[in-house]
């Protein structure tokens, strides 16, 4: 199998084929096996990283000679026979607004970077579990846009098409997994920045239930911070479903301070098949519309669903569609910004009454959405509007989109499916399920169940992909 990658250097919108590296699953299994050494592994995504990291811009900062001796320790490790973490010599990038130990941290400027002494909660879990950091990859300057491009540290572009977005703010995150640069990254979701990068990059994101993988050593949060935020998240991204479920495996835990008596136990993921699974697809939603190419791939999803023997209810609405709960999601946006900073331009500042009245409309919203999964398993929606948009020179807040006669801010548009499904702090599974029949770019779906159904979700991807329902064979068959 090859990945799809584009070149700048012929006629725009083609593209050369790029050999595949294996998954980190079959990473594991063969450094098992003694089929490769570790140092191997890292070496083979070293070269990626010079070969195509100059056309993509996806790495921030880098520490190769670092990554390779981390290597080479793993490899004696195992021939002493210790035994190996989970993730043992996977070769990673963190997003850049990570406190990573011997990297700066970066919200897409270098003036207020900082050099942090500790990994952040999530890095640490990561590097417990064995695997490696090459480097970090790029974000939009403090992390507001849908692209990931600034003054300090360039441009990233699409590898599907450079003249694309990658999305943001986790766009040098989904262009390292997608390119082969790296096998997982770490991204950060607060209006869809995990999974617009995944589906305009055909790569697997998770945006977690809020509070299982803490935030903690994270930029613009402030770096003796003990809250977790209260609508962000953090989590995986990965180019395969079973990689994705063991990196949100291996990050999700709960922080100091954790009162007395607390666990973390998690529902068990709940089918071993597709048989009988009732799914709702949730396309048509007035506050969230698509373009024709990504209906159409909605609609041979839905075909390939019910061959696989799902059962497929299409969603006339759901608790979450209104205009309102986009508005609800721009104050609760504030009330987690304002631990930080000022309050969005525009705005004033928010009472104290307002931030109680805002959490309990969340609530309410929150308890209806998990209503829908009394006669449902799962729903399932479009990540965003469409495939990638061509990269803009334009700041952000000059960019607007007129679709269908109604002319709406960029960043609102392509992010509308995503601030939709934040509301109820719910998981939701990024798949790649196609190309766009005329942007021959990859069309992303995200997978949505109740509060805490996060191995469910992550299952669900895992047996479409088993199935070649999603993933990258259905990019290639399409191809």
């Amino acid at each position: 199998m090859s990945r799809v990658v584009g070149d700048t250097g012929a006629a725009r919108g083609s593209r050369v084929a790029v050999e595949e590296l294996p998954a980190g699953f079959e990473i594991t299994a063969a450094l098992r096996r003694g089929d490769l050494s570790a140092v191997e592994v890292v070496t083979e995504r070293i070269s990626r990283i010079d070969s195509l990291d100059p056309l993509l811009g996806a790495l921030t900062d880098r520490d190769l000679d670092s990554a390779v001796r981390a290597a080479e320790r793993l490899d004696r490790d195992r021939a002493r026979g210790v035994p190996q973490s989970p993730l043992a010599g996977w070769p990673v990038t963190v997003k850049d607004s990570f406190d990573v130990a011997g990297f700066r941290t970066t919200v897409g400027r270098a003036s207020d970077a900082r050099m942090p002494e500790h990994d952040a909660p999530v890095v640490r879990r990561l590097r417990d579990s064995g695997a490696i950091i090459l480097g970090k990859t790029n974000v939009p300057v403090m992390l507001d846009d849908y692209q990931s491009s600034n003054a300090d540290f360039g441009v990233t572009r699409n590898p599907w098409d450079p003249s694309r977005s990658p999305g943001g703010s986790s766009g040098g995150a989904a262009v390292a997994v997608s390119s082969g640069m790296s096998v997982a990254d770490l991204g950060s979701d607060l209006y869809g920045s995990i999974r617009m990068p995944a589906a305009w990059c055909g790569i697997y994101g998770h945006r977690p239930t809020n509070g299982l993988i803490s935030k903690l050593g994270h930029m613009p949060g402030r770096p003796d911070a003990r809250l977790e935020p209260s609508l962000s998240t953090v989590g995986p991204m990965a180019d395969h479903p079973r990689d994705l479920l063991l990196l949100f495996q291996a990050l999700v835990g709960l922080e100091t301070p954790v009162p007395a008596g607390r666990s973390l136990v998690l529902p068990a993921a709940r089918h071993r098949s597709l048989r009988g699974i009732r799914i709702g697809l949730w396309i048509e939603e007035p506050s969230a519309p698509i373009d024709e190419e990504t209906g159409a791939a909605f609609a041979a999803l839905a075909g390939a669903l019910r061959d696989a023997g799902c059962v497929v209810t299409e969603l006339r609405g759901t608790p979450l569609s209104s205009a309102a709960t986009l508005e609800l999601l721009d104050v609760l946006k504030d009330i987690e910004l304002a631990h930080n900073l000022e309050p969005a331009a525009g705005r004033g500042r928010l009472d104290v009454a307002a931030v109680w009245a805002a959490w309990e409309q969340q609530q309410r919203l929150s308890e209806r959405w998990t209503g829908l999964f009394d006669t449902l398993d799962f729903v399932v929606a479009p990540a965003t509007f469409g495939a990638a948009p061509p990269l803009s020179e334009q700041p952000e807040d000059e960019r607007w989109v007129e679709f269908h006669g109604t002319r709406t801010r960029a960043m609102d548009f392509h992010a509308a499916w995503s601030k939709l499904t934040n509301v109820p702090r719910a998981p939701a599974t990024v798949v790649p399920i196609g190309l766009g029949r005329e942007s021959r770019l990859p069309i992303g779906a995200q997978i949505m169940g109740p509060y805490l159904a996060d191995l469910s979700t992550l299952q669900l991807a895992v047996l479409l992909e088993e199935e070649g329902v999603v993933g990258a064979r259905q990019l290639t068959r399409q191809w």
